[in-house]
């Protein structure tokens, strides 16, 4: 019988020229390329008067085919062949386990650690996905609670429990009017009209022709804070302010802090104020720090959505977009905010789209939002007739107004003034209208610097935790300390 036979592990007897390549004294030596001549006596056989000459030989993997004959081999001797085998296998993987450095029994061992591992290994990693799909969910569910802070670091929560001196205009001697503004759901919310005196202050008509700023305050503390703020807008701007107060701070109602309501908010001020006797509707003006950067400009593009006109916006320190502040503040959690994230605030597509006059005033040294923010928006603001940036170069997050020194001021009033001008159709800038001279009474001017020197290049606006767990912690002392609901009114 013929066969070609390809497979390398095979012991065949085949007619050879060669003897002798490796001299063993025994079978149980034999080494698995090794090549037996017929005094071997595993290849002895007493078939007839001749004894058989056949070779044994192991083809190597990469070896040709090679053309055998096979003939049977007494029982003992097929039996010592087998032996053999198995014995030279086990040499071999002995051979190669010292060679290598290795214990012939860590296989065992290696496996004996790891069925003990793999069940702990499994149960941290299914604690670990538990944990962190539990932190998800409080940060999905609670994510508002973590950006808006009507109480945070003590200061409570309404304006008439602020320290002296940040509870009211009234204290300084300005004239002003506490409103309550409705909104389209209904909630109601706080502010105050500070109004500057002009030189014919019983004239409601020169009241009218001045500007009026609103003023949309960042995420932490009632608008007692900004009481510093907004005097020394009246004493360098020539204008009035409506100091607005969100949905669930100060004294607005205790409603639910989140986006869309806050929108609302800022669509009822505009709405106020544009009908107000003593307001000039053609020359208001948005302000918007830090958050009420955002909130200022989603009001810049509904007014220009329903040709509301508005004389100009302008921001100070205020971000890019939610997500981006992520980044920034909770790198932990940056990788799944696509899937926790709802919050939008997104200022980034709102200026792409404004044509009005856009400000924006940036403190080179903001602790809280990347100073880069303002520069991508500026650089984002293409479709607006008139856009300026200011850098503050010593400038922080809630202080560039204070350490911006009189320049600052000079800036702002030379974009209002330029924004004016270069709105279309403005009545109040015929020529036939000059602008009112201001008088500043000296009780406001002396409230103003005394207000900024009490504070020592500091302002009294609170600034937001910058880590999560100082987020957590704020949020928590919040809930723990919060004073009875103030109810709506109908």
């Amino acid at each position: 019988m013929r066969m070609y036979h390809r497979q390398p592990a095979a012991f065949l007897t085949s007619r050879h020229k060669h003897s002798n390549l490796y001299p063993f004294k025994n079978e149980a030596n034999l080494h698995p390329f090794a090549r037996l001549d017929e005094n071997s006596p595993l290849f002895t056989s007493t078939e007839g008067n001749s004894v058989s000459k056949r070779l044994l030989h192991l083809h190597h993997p990469h070896q040709s085919p090679v053309k055998t004959s096979i003939r049977p081999l007494p029982f003992a001797s097929t039996t010592a062949l087998q032996f053999s085998f198995f014995d030279n296998i086990h040499n071999i993987k002995m051979s190669s386990s010292f060679s290598t450095g290795t214990n012939p029994g860590s296989d065992s061992s290696s496996l004996s650690m790891l069925t003990t591992v793999a069940p702990l290994l499994k149960n941290v990693t299914t604690m670990l996905v538990g944990l962190a799909a539990v932190i998800g969910g409080l940060l999905y569910a609670k994510q508002d609670s973590l950006l808006y802070y009507p109480e945070i670091g003590g200061i409570p929560r309404r304006p008439s429990q602020n320290p002296r001196r940040y509870r009211s205009p009234d204290e300084h001697q300005v004239p002003f009017e506490q409103c309550r503004i409705r909104c389209a759901d209904g909630v109601r919310i706080h502010a105050w009209l500070m109004l500057r005196q002009a030189a014919t202050s019983s004239s409601t008509a020169a009241k009218a022709r001045m500007p009026t700023i609103v003023f949309f305050h960042g995420n932490a503390g009632n608008i007692g804070l900004r009481l510093p703020n907004a005097l020394q807008m009246l004493q360098f701007l020539d204008c009035h302010v409506l100091l607005v107060e969100y949905r669930g701070y100060g004294d607005s109602d205790d409603a639910t802090i989140n986006e869309a309501g806050l929108k609302l908010d800022s669509e009822a001020a505009l709405e106020f104020i544009r009908t107000h006797p003593q307001v000039d509707p053609n020359q208001i003006f948005i302000f918007g720090r830090s958050l009420g950067g955002s909130v200022a400009f989603h009001l810049a593009l509904y007014a220009e959505r329903r040709n509301i006109p508005i004389a100009g916006v302008i921001v100070e320190n205020t971000f890019l977009i939610i997500a981006a502040m992520v980044d920034a503040l909770m790198p932990y959690v940056a990788p799944f905010k696509s899937l926790i994230l709802r919050i939008g605030w997104r200022s980034d597509q709102i200026v792409q789209h404004l044509t009005m006059p856009v400000l924006y005033l940036a403190g080179a040294r903001d602790e809280l939002v990347p100073h880069n923010h303002m520069m991508e928006l500026y650089k984002k603001t293409k479709g607006s007739r008139y856009v300026k940036m200011h850098i503050i170069e010593n400038g922080t997050h809630n202080e560039s107004w204070l350490q911006g020194g009189t320049e600052y001021w000079a800036k702002f009033k030379d974009f209002m003034q330029q924004a004016i001008q270069t709105q279309p159709g403005n009545p109040s800038m015929s020529s036939s209208q000059p602008q009112p001279q201001s008088t500043a009474t000296s009780s406001m001017e002396q409230s103003a610097s005394s207000l900024s020197s009490d504070t020592g290049g500091t302002s009294s606006i609170p600034l937001m935790p910058s880590r999560l767990l100082g987020m957590v912690s704020e949020t928590v002392r919040g809930k723990t300390e919060k004073g009875e609901p103030h109810k709506k009114e109908n």
